[in-house]
């Protein structure tokens, strides 16, 4: 993936405003490195067989769906804890960054 395009040959970092108004520098290499964990995950998971669903014994339901506006996603998603996981496919306060 990032490796094979040569990320040695990346010099240079990005600088970005984070939302509680921190500055963060992220170097090529870092970002190069939290794709490669999610590129791991895909190939640990390759060979995996397919999911195995069981009936639901809770007694509760989900009958139907209510749809969501753009507005309710971006209230979601803003009121979200400024936190994340390493198997988080975007960092949290990127994506709230770009939310617009």
């Amino acid at each position: 993936m990032l490796s094979k395009l040569g990320r040695q040959s990346i010099a240079y970092s990005v600088t970005t405003s984070k939302p509680d108004s921190q500055t963060s520098s992220i170097s090529a290499q870092d970002l190069a490195d939290y794709f490669e964990k999610i590129n791991g995950i895909w190939v640990m998971t390759e060979g995996a067989g397919s999911p195995c669903y069981e009936s639901n014994t809770s007694g509760l339901e989900l009958p139907s769906f209510m749809q969501l506006s753009i507005a309710d996603i971006v209230q979601f998603v803003q009121q979200a804890p400024m936190k994340q996981c390493s198997l988080d496919p975007v960092l949290t306060w990127l994506l709230k960054d770009c939310i617009v």
